[in-house]
């Protein structure tokens, strides 16, 4: 959005379909009426809350060349030059940054290197090819090297022109405080669960389809939105479900056999550790709708599609017995992120359950 649009008093329209975040929304939007954005934000939340999407959508209104009053030119307009190319992924002034692929693997590498920031600055220090923003969001910043935080800490400490810079972290805590202190922090929270069941409600999905897919996505919108798009998804969503339940009701050595079943032997270390940390998620989910149902709390659980089963394993389980389960799921996840052997950890906790 062009310097001169400083229009407190003309009112002024946006086209940004985001669920939920009613105040984060009229926030930014005040922001570019005025044209006081901050040099640096950072989004923080949940996966699949709407921080990516937030960020993109608050990055175009500002490039976009609509007015945002004309009908039909809501902020962004989508049909000027700034818009189509920032939708290509093809704008001058606007660069994206995220975990780059190993070349050779075509694998998602574990951090953003320090390479990567060296880059980024060199783009933001030219001149801009529209004489407008220089916009940069860099997506999972918690996944930067210490190397790479220091040195995005440089580019915050001296802001380069109308520099504006989206950090988006889902793990606050791996933010350096010396970057978090330099940026205008918003918190993204979980959305409730029926102003998603009405968004899926507006786009046609059963009302049965919705009512589930709003139960599991626990206040993530991204997490609903995909699970409707991708019914294998969905549908690997509730095998996952199905595991752990049947677990619950084995033996041991019926629980190690199943762990071979679903572990990839030919996976290197690193994989097999985000995939036992995804399956922990599920797990964790399960536990925490038993202690529901156990304590009479059935209307709050999330996976409601499995209520009947989910009751019947209540029944054997005692309270004390479901919050060690709870302890020992979170301890089997500290032992994974501390480098200990996966696989290990996870037959730990099949022996204790």
């Amino acid at each position: 959005m062009s310097a001169d649009k400083k229009m407190a008093k003309l009112k002024i329209d946006f086209n940004w379909p985001l669920v939920g975040h009613e105040k984060i929304t009229n926030f930014l939007q005040q922001t570019i009426i005025s044209g006081n954005q901050n040099h640096a934000y950072l989004f923080c939340g949940l996966q699949g809350l709407g921080k990516k999407t937030a960020a993109e959508l608050f990055a175009s209104s500002l490039m976009c060349l609509g007015d945002g009053q004309a009908d039909g030119k809501a902020l962004p307009c989508g049909k000027c030059h700034c818009c189509t190319q920032y939708f290509k992924n093809v704008h001058p002034d606007i660069f994206k940054l995220e975990v780059a692929r190993n070349e050779k693997t075509e694998k998602l590498k574990k951090n953003i290197s320090i390479s990567q920031i060296k880059e980024l600055h060199d783009k933001l220090s030219r001149r801009s090819f529209l004489n407008s923003y220089k916009i940069a969001i860099i997506d999972e910043a918690d996944l930067m090297t210490l190397e790479a935080a220091n040195s995005l800490l440089k580019i915050l400490e001296e802001p380069l022109g109308r520099t504006v810079i989206i950090l988006i972290v889902s793990k606050l805590y791996r933010i350096p405080l010396t970057i978090a202190s330099r940026c205008q922090v918003i918190n993204f929270l979980p959305v409730p669960r029926n102003t998603i069941f009405a968004y899926l409600e507006e786009k046609k999905i059963d009302r049965k389809k919705a009512q589930e897919i709003s139960d599991i996505a626990f206040g993530r919108p991204g997490i609903a939105i995909s699970l409707c798009n991708d019914a294998e998804m969905l549908a690997e969503y509730k095998k996952g479900i199905g595991e752990f339940l049947k677990i619950l009701k084995s033996t041991v050595a019926q629980k190690f056999q199943m762990l071979d079943s679903f572990l990839n032997k030919e996976s290197d270390f690193i994989s097999t550790g985000d995939f036992l940390s995804q399956k922990l998620d599920l797990w964790q989910g399960i536990v925490r709708d038993l202690l529901l149902l156990k304590n009479s709390s059935g209307g709050f659980i999330r996976n409601s599609f499995a209520r009947t089963e989910l009751e019947s394993i209540a029944d054997v389980f005692k309270t004390e017995k479901l919050i060690d389960l709870k302890k020992d799921l979170e301890l089997t996840r500290k032992y994974i992120f501390s480098n200990a052997s996966p696989r290990l950890s996870f037959e730990n906790f099949l022996i204790k359950l």
